[in-house]
């Protein structure tokens, strides 16, 4: 068991290690904005980023794209959306690393807030706008949703091989107790054998008393059988008495 925390702590320990360095040392991520110029949605959205300028200005650079009069830029967010294999339908349309915010509603807000900290945080920011523009990022068919699988197959596998490490040294943590649990059995038995034979002496004093009593009972019999005989030969005189009053009768005569 004590392996097992140890290496649970190394896990964890390697996780966050990295992170912490990173959010220590990062540079600004650039948050991406395609917007028309006199779009009201868009307005609103760039309001709201003005707005927390205070509390995340630290975290981001906001930069942004105007669509409806720049083809260039046009051609940009469709290259862009096609990097994420998106159908882009309007404007505001906005790009934090890997996610992405088509429209703006004001339910929008937190999860924007999110993106920018954990963008920031994460120490792996990548400006995929950017990567599209300079070329470094193909627009190919990979979408989002299959990036976002292959890392949750990443760590399933990751999570699994974790297990089976944990269920390894606990196994070989068991049968270890086992074989000492036996071990210490083993001991306590030979500990215990010279008390049995202890335990065995009265037994043999049970068996002088039976004996004894077997004797006493014999004796007993003897004594009855011998006060059988006694009294059989005072019976005997009656015998005697018996012949002389015959004797006496035959004289008369």
């Amino acid at each position: 068991m004590k392996k097992i925390k140890l290496l649970l702590v190394a896990l964890i320990s390697v996780v966050l290690l990295p992170l912490s360095i990173n959010a220590a040392s990062n540079e600004k991520i650039t948050v991406h904005i395609f917007r028309g110029e006199g779009c009201g949605y868009c307005k609103a959205a760039l309001s709201f980023f003005d707005s927390i300028k205070e509390e995340y200005g630290q975290y981001y650079e906001l930069e942004e794209h105007e669509v409806w009069y720049d083809e260039d830029n046009a051609t940009l967010m469709s290259n862009v959306a096609a990097y994420f294999n998106e159908e882009v339908n309007g404007v505001p349309y906005i790009i934090i690393g890997d996610k992405t915010f088509q429209g703006y509603t004001e339910s929008y807000n937190d999860e924007i807030k999110q993106a920018i900290k954990d963008a920031y945080d994460s120490g792996k920011f990548e400006d995929r706008v950017k990567q599209v523009q300079d070329g470094t990022a193909t627009t190919s068919n990979t979408s989002k949703k299959d990036k976002d699988s292959n890392t949750t197959t990443i760590i399933i596998i990751a999570v699994a091989l974790v297990g089976f490490v944990a269920l390894f040294y606990f196994a070989r943590d068991n049968s270890t107790e086992e074989i000492e649990v036996k071990e210490e059995k083993k001991v306590e038995e030979v500990k215990v054998e010279p008390e049995v034979k202890k335990a065995t002496a009265p037994k043999k004093t049970a068996k002088t008393t039976t004996s004894k009593k077997t004797t006493t009972t014999k004796k007993t019999t003897k004594s009855t059988t011998t006060a059988k005989k006694t009294t059989a030969k005072k019976a005997t005189p009656k015998k005697t008495t018996t012949s002389k009053k015959t004797t006496t009768k035959k004289s008369g005569k």
